[in-house]
């Protein structure tokens, strides 16, 4: 896998405040991937796989205002790939793969203390996916409801340890997702992020069904005002 910039879907720590006036923030970042799993139609299916070096194209943003206990995120990304699958015993020449996200969620701290933050969110996520090949292929579109639960731990002065779950259910046959890593406050507006998430997700693409599951290794970076 390959290093691009990619969505910083891992740009996610420091989100929560709890000063009792607004503060926002905007990020991006790089990162590898690697996507695997297995498309069917019509009773015949096969596997699938997309790593960095069939990207033919990506970006992404997302940000964040908080208000005390309260923060609000937005994030939107937009992933094309390209690359000879196998479906049983043919081969598919450069099946395409693009995905467009917009997720909008409000999150709320429930406990925290000098060192610890325990926070719920919910919101919605909007998800197209176009799967073609040879001038032939699907394209849909799903709302989902999502709702996950984060945990930050600072564990040295400008260091914490960031994790995220979270699931999201409705159009698409259900998504469910791991976040973890590490965020680094090197200045008073920046902090950058290491992270590490999985992915598993499931949609009916008009007759076909996508099941994968994806793993982003990623470096975020977040300005903070």
């Amino acid at each position: 896998m390959k290093q691009i910039i990619t969505a910083s879907l891992l740009s996610f720590g420091l989100a929560a405040t709890a000063q009792a006036e607004w503060k926002f923030g905007i990020g991006a970042g790089v990162g590898v991937f690697d996507i695997d799993g297995d498309l069917s139609e019509g009773g015949v299916s096969g596997d699938f796989e997309y790593d960095t070096g069939d990207i033919e194209s990506a970006f992404g943003l997302n940000g964040y205002a908080a208000n005390g206990p309260w923060t609000i995120k937005a994030f939107g990304s937009y992933l094309e790939v390209e690359a000879d699958q196998d479906a049983g015993n043919v081969t598919i020449p450069d099946l395409t793969f693009e995905r467009t996200t917009f997720e909008s969620t409000v999150g709320y701290t429930y406990a925290s203390d000098s060192d610890w933050k325990l926070g719920v969110f919910g919101g919605l996520k909007y998800v197209d996916i176009d799967i073609s090949a040879g001038g032939a292929g699907g394209d849909d579109d799903f709302i989902d409801v999502v709702i996950g639960a984060t945990a930050s731990y600072m564990f040295a002065e400008k260091w914490s340890w960031d994790s995220m779950v979270d699931a999201s259910f409705g159009d698409s046959e259900g998504t469910y997702g791991v976040t973890s890593g590490v965020t680094w406050r090197f200045a008073k507006n920046w902090s950058t992020s290491a992270m590490l998430a999985w992915e598993t997700y499931e949609y009916d693409v008009e007759d076909s069904t996508l099941d994968a599951d994806e793993i982003v290794l990623g470096l975020g970076i977040m300005y903070h005002f």
